[in-house]
């Protein structure tokens, strides 16, 4: 029902934009707490990265004063100095030292590993170190890239002074962190950061000193990152999105030490900085989903009430519908009223049209079935729809009777060719007819049906034919009536001229009644006198005979032949077109030519004058003038032929 399927789609369209703004709220809250957490993230990264390079500066330094200090004592005691092993402040600081004379052999050191200083008495030649060279040439602090290439030593960052006095070298100076054992790196690399953040130090040249993973700790930085960290720590924001050293998304805070070229880096992959907003999306999802419920559910109730109205009115429509009620009751709901109202006069419009229809069908009804003639209506298919009341008393069967066995089965069989083909013109065509044919009644008496149809147009389409019928018995029977009465002619049995009169009086009254064709045909045969004189009056009136019969054959039932006198003869052809009356003189021409072939006697030809009805015409006449004047013209012109007569 209407307000069913009105209620189906309001709920689900309020349903789908209640979802649809849930998605966009969600998705925005989302996007907004992505933003939150990441801007978070990367001032937490920059503030805990500025931090750790304020407190590594300063263990730096620290280191190099120390070792400073330790310098200028060496400087200044020079021998004997005192032993490093003495130096228990920079034993905190450092994880061995070294004192290396100008020559490059190490004199004195001390390691925190025993194992280790016991190794360091068979130590070879620092001379040409890489520290050594660096700090034999440097009076600032010399702060080594990581070195591995210390027999029995792990990777070491050295921190190295020249020894110098009064502008002679003595040694250098150097305090040793082993990269993976020190404290203060491991602390450094195992401290936590946030959710799965961590820090790490990169070296000048893009050396990773300090990682939590040891396998990344010792490798070098691809050219394109580095630089990326070198931009990063130069610039103002200090943070950047980037993959970190795994190649994990991460947010990155990079700061440049100030006494040395190192970077510290504050990596916080962004899997755990959105980890909580997976938690958020959940219990978005959750409260969405249980709010959108309780949503589409109030939705409902409220869609059922709002719409009792338009149900109350799809009711009473049915109501309309069935005939139980005429008009819509107008609601109480104001917005409903015009609508109502505008329906109910559509309504009264409706009964006021519907019932000057049914007067009108009435009305036309009455015309038809007391019209005079019979009427009817049939489908493009010229099947019936309708015939009047005459019709029937005419035909004697009903529409139903019609409408099932058609009008074909009744026709005589003479007649149905003619009627099959006019019949099909029409239908095929579309274009108005009129036929005269034989029908049986139902009661089994045969009449003569005239029966005219027209078609019927909307728009240039064919809705059908209309059509009328009239039983033209009498005329039929009347014809022969004449024939009969104007029969006296013993000889030929045509009309004598008393026949002639009444049948030519007739046909040009029906003539000009019916706006119709009207061709007359005066006959004068050529040689007869010839056949009288030379094989006697018997064949001569057998010649006669013959000529009457010719003209029977070559002319339709509805014509009228007569004889005039003597060997003249007159054919008159109502309804007939030029044409046709033009092929049957010819027809009669040539077969009278041939009569003599089958009497064995003189020949005779015909002479034959054709005219047609004229509106100056007074009388017939004139017209049988007219016709006999153009078969004496064509006598004169050579016999054996036609002469017309005609208003062209």
């Amino acid at each position: 029902m209407l307000h069913n399927r009105l209620t189906i789609r309001l709920v689900l369209s309020l349903t789908t934009a209640l979802l649809i703004m849930l998605l966009v709220s969600m998705a925005i809250t989302l996007r907004m707490q992505e933003d939150t957490l990441r801007a978070q993230a990367a001032e937490r990264a920059k503030q805990f990265a500025a931090s750790q390079q304020i407190q590594l500066d300063l263990a730096i330094n620290t280191r190099i004063k120390a070792l400073r200090v330790l310098k200028q004592n060496l400087i200044k005691w020079q021998e004997p100095h005192p032993e490093l092993r003495d130096e228990s402040g920079l034993k905190v600081l450092f994880d061995s030292l070294w004192l290396i004379d100008r020559e490059g052999t190490l004199i004195d050191y001390w390691d925190v590993d025993a194992n280790r200083e016991a190794a360091l008495a068979d130590m070879p030649s620092l001379a040409d170190s890489a520290v050594f060279q660096a700090a034999r040439e440097s009076d600032t602090i010399i702060i080594s890239d990581p070195v591995d290439n210390y027999i029995g030593y792990p990777p070491v960052l050295q921190f190295a002074y020249r020894l110098k006095d009064d502008q002679e070298f003595l040694g250098v100076v150097v305090g040793n962190m082993l990269l993976q054992e020190h404290d203060l790196f491991r602390r450094l690399s195992n401290l936590e950061i946030g959710n799965g953040g961590y820090l790490s130090i990169v070296s000048h040249n893009g050396t990773v000193l300090v990682h939590p993973n040891p396998n990344t700790t010792l490798t070098r930085l691809p050219e394109h990152k580095f630089a990326r960290f070198s931009d990063v720590a130069e610039g103002n924001s200090r943070v950047v999105h980037m993959n970190s050293f795994n190649d994990v998304p991460s947010i990155i805070s990079v700061n440049r030490f100030s006494v040395t070229q190192w970077y510290v880096a504050v990596v916080q992959p962004e899997e755990g900085v959105y980890a909580p907003m997976h938690d958020l999306r959940r219990t978005q999802l959750q409260v969405f989903g249980l709010g959108g419920s309780i949503a589409i559910l109030l939705f409902v109730i409220l869609i059922y009430f709002q719409i009792r109205p338009i149900r109350t009115l799809s009711k009473q429509t049915e109501r309309i519908i069935a005939g139980k009620a005429q008009f819509l009751v107008v609601p109480k709901l104001i917005e409903l009223r015009p609508l109502v109202e505008r329906f109910n006069s559509l309504l009264m419009q409706n009964i006021t049209q519907k019932r000057t229809l049914e007067e009108r069908k009435i009305y036309f009804d009455t015309v038809l079935q007391t019209s005079p003639i019979g009427q009817f209506m049939t489908e493009p298919s010229g099947k019936f729809e309708f015939i009047n009341k005459k019709l029937e008393e005419l035909t004697g069967f009903t529409l139903a009777e019609l409408r099932n066995t058609g009008m074909r089965v009744h026709i005589i069989e003479e007649d149905v060719p003619k009627v099959v083909e006019a019949w099909t013109k029409v239908i095929k065509e579309s274009v108005p007819s009129e036929i005269d044919f034989r029908f049986t009644r139902k009661d089994g008496g045969v009449i003569w049906l005239h029966v005219e149809t027209t078609p019927v147009f909307n728009q240039g389409k064919c809705l059908g034919h209309v059509g009328s019928v009239r039983d033209v018995t009498s005329s039929y029977a009347e014809i022969e009536n004449l024939r009969t009465l104007a029969t006296i002619d013993s000889l030929t049995g045509l009309l004598n001229r008393r026949g002639q009169e009444q049948a030519l009086t007739k046909a040009i009254m029906n003539a000009r009644l019916f706006n119709d064709k009207l061709i007359v045909l005066v006959i004068d045969l050529d040689g007869f006198k010839a056949v009288n004189d030379e094989v006697g009056h018997d064949m001569g009136d057998q010649m006669l005979k013959e000529v009457a019969q010719q003209l029977v054959k070559n002319t339709r039932e509805t014509d009228f032949i007569g004889r005039m006198g003597g060997d003249e003869f007159i054919v008159i052809l109502p309804k007939c077109p030029l044409n046709r009356a033009r092929e049957i003189a010819d027809r009669i021409t040539h077969d009278i030519g041939n009569i003599h072939v089958t009497l064995n006697c003189p020949g005779v030809t015909a002479s034959i004058g054709l005219t047609d009805l004229r509106d100056d015409d007074s009388d017939f006449d004139e017209l049988v003038r007219r016709a006999d004047k153009a078969a004496y013209a064509a006598k004169h012109a050579g016999r054996n032929r036609v002469f017309e007569d005609l208003l062209l």
